[in-house]
C-alpha cells in the first residue's frame, strides 16, 4: 500500500517538476530580454512606474575559503610552533547547522 501511495507522490512530483522546468527556461528568457533592454539604458537602471526599478549591479567577487585547507594549514601551524596564529585562524571559523533533506534518486532505465 506505501509503496503504491509513493510511486503515485513520485510520479506527481516528476511531472512537477518537468513543469517547473519549462516555467523556470521561459522566465530565463524574459530575464535575458530585461537584461538587454536596461543594458542599452544610460544608467544601466530603469524604473517602471508601479512596479518597481530594474538594475544591472556591478560584477563583484565572492571570497571562499577551502575548510579541509585551512583545517591542514592550522593543524601545520601548530606543529611549526605558530600556535598563537593557528588559534587566530581557528577562533574565526564559523560552523553553520544544516538540516538534512530528502533527496529522490530516479532510477535509470
Amino acid at each position: 500500500m506505501n509503496e503504491e501511495v509513493l510511486r503515485g507522490l513520485l510520479d506527481e512530483l516528476g511531472e512537477l517538476e518537468s513543469e517547473i522546468k519549462a516555467l523556470e527556461y521561459r522566465k530565463e528568457e524574459i530575464r535575458n530580454q530585461v537584461f538587454k533592454i536596461v543594458d542599452a539604458s544610460p544608467n544601466k537602471s530603469v524604473e517602471v512606474l508601479g512596479l518597481g526599478t530594474a538594475l544591472i549591479t556591478k560584477s563583484s567577487v565572492t571570497v571562499k575559503f577551502d575548510s579541509d585547507k585551512l583545517d591542514s594549514l592550522i593543524a601545520e601551524l601548530v606543529r611549526n610552533g605558530e600556535v598563537h596564529t593557528a588559534q587566530k585562524i581557528s577562533d574565526i571559523r564559523e560552523e553553520k547547522p544544516r538540516k538534512g533533506s530528502l533527496m529522490i534518486r530516479k532510477a535509470k532505465y
